[in-house]
C-alpha cells in the first residue's frame, strides 16, 4: 500500500534496517529477515522494493483499513495491469464492491458445508477421528481428488 501524504527525502536514514535488506534475503530466505523488521522497524521503506513494508499485524491491520490514508493504486501493481481493477488494486467503497461476493461463501461455516460431503467421502467423518487421525490421513490422500 502507498501512503497517500508527504515522505521525507532521506528514508535510508529514517529505516536503517530496511534498507539494509537486498532482494536476495527476500527471495531466498524472507522469515528472518521479516522477523527482524518486525522486532525493530515494523513499519519500513525497503529500496530493494523501492516501497514501505508493514511486518506487524496489527499495524498491517490499520493500514488496510484506512483508506483516506493509504492506497493500493500503485502502477507497478502487477495484478492490475494484467487483470484489470480488483479487489487487490482498489480502494475504498470500489473494494468493498469487488470484496463483498466473495465474502459469505468463504466464511469457516459455508466452506464446511461445501466440502463437507467430498471430505467425508474421501477420509471419513471428521467426528470419528482424532486430530492426529485426520493429519495422517490429509498427508495419505491430499484433498484433491473431487471439488465441485
Amino acid at each position: 500500500m502507498a501512503h497517500r501524504g508527504a515522505v521525507t527525502a532521506n528514508r535510508t536514514d529514517e529505516f536503517p534496517h530496511g534498507a539494509a535488506v537486498t532482494l536476495e534475503q527476500l527471495e531466498n530466505d524472507p522469515h528472518p529477515v521479516l522477523a527482524r523488521l518486525r522486532e525493530r522497524e515494523p513499519v519500513s521503506w525497503l529500496p530493494a522494493l523501492d516501497g514501505w513494508l508493514v511486518t506487524r499485524y496489527d499495524l498491517a491491520v490499520r493500514v488496510m483499513r484506512d483508506a483516506e490514508t493509504f492506497t493500493v493504486d500503485d502502477p507497478r501493481f502487477s495484478t492490475a495491469q494484467v487483470v484489470g481493477p480488483s479487489m487487490l488494486s482498489l480502494d475504498g467503497e470500489a473494494h468493498a464492491r469487488h470484496h463483498e461476493p466473495f465474502v459469505t461463501p468463504f466464511r469457516p461455516r459455508a466452506v464446511r458445508e461445501r466440502f463437507a460431503e467430498a471430505t467425508e467421502e474421501l477420509h471419513g467423518p471428521a467426528s470419528v477421528r482424532s486430530r492426529p487421525q485426520r493429519l495422517r490421513t490429509l498427508r495419505r490422500h491430499p484433498p484433491v481428488a473431487r471439488l465441485r
